[in-house]
Formats: structure tokens, sequence, C-alpha cells
């Protein structure tokens, strides 16, 4: 939900008065035992995780702020973890602090949702919708399919596929305010185009940007994510009868990370285009548009690339305004003319995109995994 109107202030319910200081005093017990045994980082990730849920639980909507500013260098700053510190414990907690986070986030929504007795409830059709997408990906959790993938793979997917899914059903329980709004789209912003930036960097000095991010350490962080290593964050890409195509991955650290995060980015861009109305609205949103539409494309992953073209169309369409429909078209025709006379993608690279026979996609989705 967008927009709600002012309603009373949700508190957290009164508990007994013995409890909070009793929570207090195991909580320093436990600390304590672990700092004996030489477990200092678990000690300190148990205390930043506690804080975290008081946080997340007490603020929820300046949580989920933080949240979506944090997603555009979330795997960045794990890499950096890794890097300075060497404890793949601590990194696979800060890639796993998010869901529990989200987590705490979706019990703070139900609580109020099912006992907080002044809020209305209605039932739209993309919550329906949403809640089949994660029950079929439940489904997969339970059956290990014709390849018999493991417990702890099927996991990791079913992590993967619904994060954004259970997001999704967080802000419709939430109280936003126009301000509020306002600050969501401000970061996302802000992300987005730090994002696109080291992404056309990394195009324009493939050479270099690979030796930044590995003096960083992304070779570690390739080898614990994947098992082994690369080339460097920006791959290559090759298609039958074309040159090959650098693939950006900026911040994400992966190419088709990005390509997904940027179909999220296009979509905001094209809601805020399409929904401007003043005329310097226009055009710093038109900017931010054709900026995150090149950004995909940077990527070189087809499907990211169609949809987004798709959903921006479809905005297109239900803004009504014919005009606003034929400037975003223009957008898209000189990002490409752009992209074929200074970008590395020839008139045969963009026709050789096109081709859907070639396995290029099904062998890089096979590495990524």
């Amino acid at each position: 939900m967008i927009y709600l109107p002012t309603t009373r202030q949700w508190r957290l319910p009164e508990l007994p008065g013995l409890l909070v200081p009793a929570g207090v005093a195991g909580l320093a017990l436990v600390v304590i035992a672990l700092m004996r045994i030489g477990l200092a980082f678990i000690a300190a990730g148990l205390v930043l995780l506690v804080v975290l849920c008081v946080l997340a639980i007490s603020h929820p909507l300046a949580t989920s702020i933080f949240m979506v500013a944090y997603t555009s260098v979330n795997r960045f700053v794990v890499m950096l973890a890794l890097h300075y510190t060497g404890s793949v414990g601590l990194t696979k907690a800060l890639e796993l602090w998010k869901e529990g986070v989200l987590a705490i986030l979706i019990l703070r929504v139900l609580y109020e949702l099912l006992f907080t007795p002044y809020r209305s409830h209605t039932i739209k059709f993309m919550d329906l919708l949403v809640a089949f997408f994660i029950a079929v990906s439940a489904v997969y959790v339970i059956y290990p399919g014709p390849l018999n993938v493991d417990l702890f793979t099927r996991l990791q997917g079913f992590r993967t596929d619904t994060v954004f899914m259970f997001a999704y059903f967080i802000g419709r329980g939430l109280h936003v305010r126009r301000r509020d709004v306002r600050w969501l789209v401000l970061v996302m912003v802000a992300g987005s185009v730090l994002t696109g930036a080291v992404a056309v960097w990394q195009i324009s000095d493939s050479a270099g940007a690979n030796q930044a991010f590995n003096n960083l350490g992304y070779q570690d962080f390739s080898v614990l994510q994947t098992g082994t290593t690369g080339p460097g964050v920006v791959r290559a890409r090759d298609l039958p009868g074309a040159a090959l195509l650098p693939r950006a991955s900026s911040l994400q650290l992966s190419d088709l990370a990005l390509a997904f995060y940027q179909l999220l980015a296009v979509a905001l861009a094209a809601a805020m285009y399409f929904l401007s109305r003043r005329r310097i609205e226009r055009v710093v949103t038109g900017v931010f548009l054709a900026a995150m539409i090149a950004t995909i494309v940077l990527t070189a992953t087809r499907s990211a690339i169609g949809s987004a073209l798709g959903g921006g169309l479809a905005a297109a369409a239900v803004s009504g305004q014919i005009l606003k429909m034929a400037v975003f078209a223009l957008l898209v025709g000189a990002v490409t003319v752009i992209a074929l006379a200074y970008g590395p993608v020839s008139s045969g690279g963009l026709f050789a995109l096109v081709n859907f026979q070639d396995r290029s996609s099904q062998k890089i989705h096979e590495r990524e995994q």
C-alpha cells in the first residue's frame, strides 16, 4: 500500500515487569560465555542481531528503508568483510542477516494484522498472485525434482526466489505516509545511480575494474560463492557470429544479479517518468529512465532486457499518454544508437544478442550456479 491515511500508532505489547531485565541478563551471560571461549566475533554478531531485531520490531518502516538502501551494496559489503577479516563465519552471517530481519518484519506485520482491531484488511489480486508464487516455491523445498537436488540447495533456491515476495507483504502491512514514500524512492534512486555508474566504469575499463575488484578480494569471494575462480568481475559473453560482449556486474558482483536488480530500477524509473507532471520532473526522470535502461543493457542479459522493455511499455500504456509513450520509444532508440556507436556492442553483436538459438544463456546460468 503506497499511502495510508493517518492511523493510531502501533505500540509494542506490554511485557511482564521482570521479562526485559531477565532477557538482558540472559543475553549478557551468553555473550560473556562466548567471549571466554574465544568466540568474540560470534558474541558481537549475537548482540548486533538482537539490536537489529529490537529496531525492526519497534521501527519497522525505518528498518525497511535501510534494507532498500542496503540492497544495492549488499554483496560488495560482504566481499569487503571477507577480504578484510578473512572470517568465513562472519561473511556467512552478513549474507544471512537480511533474511533474519525480514523474518522479524514479517512477524511484526502478522502480529499487527491479526491483533490490531482498528485496521481494515483487504485482499488484493496481487496478494494472491504473490502468495501463489511463494507456495509454488515451497513445493520445491520438499520435492527434489528429477535431478534429486539436495536439501541445502533447495533451501537456497527458496530463499533467492521468495525474499522479494516476502518483502512485498511487509510493504503491504506497513503504515506508509507520503514522506516515507519519498525516502523510499530517494534511497532506491541513489542506490540505482551508484550501481549504474559502477557498471559504466566496468564496461569502459574492464581490465582496470577487474584489477580493482580483485585487489578487494573478488576472487576469494568467488571461491566462497561458487567454489571456483573466474576471469574477474567483468565477464565476457561469447555469442555466435559476434565479438565477445563484456557484461557489467557493478556492486552486485554478478551480471545476472545486476540484471534482475535493474528490473526493479527500470520499473521504478518508468513509474516516475510516466507519473511526472512538471517539465523539470519529466526531464530528470527521463534521464534516470534512460540511465537504468542503459545499465540493464550493459549486462547483456536478454531475458531481463526484454522484461524491462515490456514493463516500461506496459507502464506507458497504463498511463494513457501517447506522447510519453513516443518519448519512451525514442529513449530506447537513443540508448541503442549510443551503444552501437560508442559502446562495445556492434550491430553484429546486437543481432546475435536477439538470436535465441544459441546455448550461451544456458551455459551462463550453469556457470552462475
